[in-house]
């Protein structure tokens, strides 16, 4: 099984198929190329990637796709969003910076790591739960959400199905504030929000 991920929000998002000779063969035909494998095709395709990938069918015709995610992956991306992609929108509430301070002093580590990997090492190693806040007025007053390691992998979920054009800055390691931003945002809200 193979998809094609569209980089271009203006065409279908991806799609998937079995057969990549058929695919090749009818690509290069309307397209005028003479793509062979799929790295001839990610290498020649400026908006738009083929990957192999290992799928199990539900019971409802829905898929499910495998990736990797690990702590270095939300490390940059929690740390961008912290140090600058969201911080126009978030407040870190006193309990999160003083749950997390207390569990860094607990394992011994060297306290000169900056708040943000702090944070991050908290949640992915120590399980534990971060208060968020939007100084914007997008919820209730004084609605909190927590991110924890569920919520983390929830927002590398959602975008990856709904927003393939950042999921592919971060698989590629292209990923900017920007991309940072979204995640956290589907990561708290399941949407984007603010921006």
């Amino acid at each position: 099984m193979y998809i094609c991920i569209e980089h271009d929000d203006s065409v279908q998002p991806s799609y998937l198929f079995r057969d990549l000779s058929a695919f090749l063969d009818d690509h290069n035909e309307y397209m005028e190329t003479d793509y062979k494998t799929i790295k001839d095709f990610n290498e020649g395709e400026e908006y738009r990637t083929i990957y192999k990938h290992k799928h199990t069918m539900e019971k409802d015709n829905t898929f499910t796709l495998t990736q990797e995610i690990t702590y270095e992956n939300f490390e940059n991306l929690l740390v961008g969003a912290l140090e600058g992609g969201s911080n126009y929108w978030y407040w870190l509430p006193d309990e999160g910076v003083d749950a997390t301070r207390k569990w860094w002093k607990e394992i011994g580590a060297d306290d000169s790591e900056p708040l943000s990997t702090k944070i991050s090492k908290f949640i992915w190693e120590g399980g534990g739960e971060v208060p968020i806040t939007d100084c914007e007025g997008y919820g209730d007053d004084g609605e909190v959400w927590v991110l924890n390691k569920a919520r983390v992998i929830e927002g590398f979920r959602l975008m990856a199905t709904n927003h393939p054009r950042h999921w592919e800055d971060f698989k590629r390691e292209n990923h900017d504030a920007i991309t940072a931003d979204v995640w956290f945002q589907l990561a708290l809200f399941d949407e984007i929000v603010f921006g």
